[in-house]
């Protein structure tokens, strides 16, 4: 299986919020380079706090790539949905962004540009 030598990530808004339907799903496209023979690869996407050491990881998913002749791929994070064991939510306040990382290659890495989650957008 062929893995990606670049990826690039973009997220649908500049603002998110979770007490808003209409702005509480982030939606993430990752393009991909090659955009051919990549039928299977996976890319993993992680939800992180953009403040401090942009370390701290609040939602990961793995989506898969559909085709071989697949430009970009694409996943979401609905932030109604991030909670902990007890159910507390672990979206707060702050800005945001989300890293792509292409599992067959780790070293393929790239982020979305900072996005703001705010109680009311």
């Amino acid at each position: 299986m062929a893995a990606p030598t670049a990826l690039n990530v973009i997220v649908d808004e500049t603002e998110y919020s979770r007490y808003e339907s209409e702005r509480a799903v982030v939606g993430v496209t990752v393009n991909l380079t090659p955009v051919t023979g990549l039928s299977g690869e996976q890319i993993r996407l992680e939800l992180i706090k953009a403040r401090r050491a942009r370390d701290a990881i609040v939602a990961t998913q793995t989506v898969t790539i559909p085709s071989n002749n697949a430009e970009f791929v694409s996943g979401s994070f609905d932030l109604r949905a991030i909670e902990d064991a007890d159910r507390i939510n672990l979206i707060r306040h702050g800005d945001y962004f989300v890293r792509a990382t292409s599992v067959t290659t780790a070293t393929v890495t790239a982020n979305s540009p900072d996005f703001r989650v705010s109680i009311l957008s």
